[in-house]
């Protein structure tokens, strides 16, 4: 007997969610595998963490899925949420771009000199403009934790629980929002012991962040995507990565 279209949406479903789950796990495994060549083999933990290399590259596509899959997630009845979702989007997209220099290596334009004089690499971006990297990087770590901390923290505490519903913010799955969590302590732990900015330690941090944001919006996508207004209850996804049906509390808290 063939599947039917809400048997097919739920596989479809699950695997968006297997897709994310794999990538936080990758993501996790690759950071045991970074704090031993940290140690052991600071050669190679150089090599995979140098600009433009296969860390990079990641952090790049994880924005970039994070991105489409808000940007999929829209959906006609529900403007205020989908709202936040364009703006998600943009936030994504616009940290995608920031990654990638705007494209500059790939298509290989080359930086107009006022902005080469005052980067601290000499590319075309905004957040290694001399004057505004520490006001930018803190602004950036505000705002994801705003977005993967306090959110999940308003939407399950039943006294703030109402803010979420009425602003209808999408809420960020918990393993998304601990490897944010993770991300931000690869890059704070070495400046608070006293080692200073370690580049390939930031770098690995910056690609829990990614990951964050692409499970993110996988899950979202996976919970919301491709319906009607008047579709059945959104999926709630476990901590293990398996899907139910959400209840009326989890929808309720703005899930």
């Amino acid at each position: 007997m063939a599947p039917t279209r809400v048997e097919e949406r739920e596989s479809w479903r699950h695997a968006v969610v297997l897709v994310a789950d794999v990538g936080l796990v990758a993501v996790a495994v690759f950071g045991i595998i970074a704090l031993a060549l940290d140690r052991w083999s600071p050669q190679t933990l150089d090599y995979l963490t140098h600009e433009d290399g296969w860390v990079e590259n990641f952090q790049a596509v994880f924005y970039g899925v994070a991105s489409a899959a808000f940007v999929l997630a829209v959906r006609r009845g529900d403007r205020l949420r989908n709202f936040w979702r364009a703006l998600l989007a943009l936030l994504f997209f616009v940290t995608l771009g920031e990654e990638i220099s705007w494209g500059q290596r790939i298509f290989g334009y080359g930086t107009p000199s006022e902005i080469a004089r005052n980067n601290v690499q000499g590319e075309f971006n905004l957040h290694n403009e001399a004057a505004a990297q520490g006001s930018v990087r803190l602004l950036s770590m505000a705002v994801l934790l705003g977005i993967f901390v306090v959110v999940p923290a308003l939407a399950r505490w039943r006294p703030t629980s109402w803010i979420v519903r009425l602003t209808r913010f999408p809420v960020p799955p918990i393993g998304a929002s601990l490897a944010l969590v993770v991300g931000l302590l690869w890059m704070l732990l070495p400046r608070v012991m006293g080692d200073g900015a370690r580049f390939q330690l930031d770098e690995v941090g910056e690609l829990f962040v990614a990951a964050a944001c692409a499970a993110f919006g996988l899950i979202h996508l996976a919970e919301y995507g491709g319906r009607s207004h008047s579709a059945a209850a959104p999926l709630t996804v476990t901590a293990g990565g398996s899907s139910t049906r959400a209840s009326a509390r989890a929808r309720a808290c703005g899930r």
